[in-house]
């Protein structure tokens, strides 16, 4: 027996952290297949670190924690805070948490390749605001065969942001048949710090750093 209360306790179980970061996750877009995830709470603190749109500083600070448990801690307070992603230049807001999606198995997070040799990482989202088609589309070389690709910029600060993937008209059968893949290097998420205790609005900070 102990004498602290039984919620105490779930703050510090890697299983009961593990549940509550796949539940919140799952919140974000009921298209993220929380089965498929690993189920060992080390394991799967990795994954996450791995897929969200993390600065390279705050991801090296999970990695380096020596404990799942803090690592989970970590990762849930990120998930919970995030409501936007915005483009790193100008702030301006890009897409929200709700239209974050996976379109492969290993998770809403990937690396690709260009023909140059440069690795993107992106993040694939069905729904964004506030960026430019700039040019025409193509599927040379696409990263999704059946789709075509258009360059994306930020409409504020012209930034590159990513690319539309829009299924090619004779994949019809292709779901979805558009959706946006955004840059991790091009985005900030936007937490929020805390709720006013009077009833004003949730405040919102670009700071990505919890720890």
């Amino acid at each position: 027996m102990t004498s602290w209360p039984a919620w105490v306790w779930r703050q510090y179980d890697g299983q009961a952290l593990m549940n509550a970061v796949k539940k919140e996750l799952h919140s974000w877009n009921e298209m993220i297949h929380v089965e498929n995830l690993p189920n060992n709470a080390s394991d799967f603190s990795f994954w996450v670190t791995a897929n969200l749109p993390l600065e390279d500083g705050t991801r090296l600070d999970l990695l380096t924690m020596d404990s799942a448990v803090q690592r989970l801690r970590c990762q849930l307070s990120l998930l919970q805070r995030c409501t936007v992603f915005k483009c790193r230049q100008c702030n301006a807001t890009i897409t929200s948490k709700k239209d974050v999606f996976s379109m492969s198995l290993t998770g809403p997070m990937g690396a690709y390749v260009n023909p140059g040799g440069h690795v993107h990482e992106m993040i694939t989202v069905f729904q964004v605001s506030n960026l430019n088609l700039m040019g025409s589309s193509s599927s040379e070389n696409s990263w999704f065969p059946g789709y075509r690709w258009t360059i994306l910029n930020c409409k504020s600060c012209h930034q590159h942001m990513g690319w539309k993937f829009t299924a090619e008209s004779d994949k019809t059968h292709l779901e979805p048949q558009k959706f946006w893949g955004l840059c991790r290097g091009s985005l900030l998420l936007g937490l929020t710090l805390f709720v006013d205790q009077d009833g004003g609005d949730e405040m919102q900070s670009d700071v990505q750093y919890i720890m």
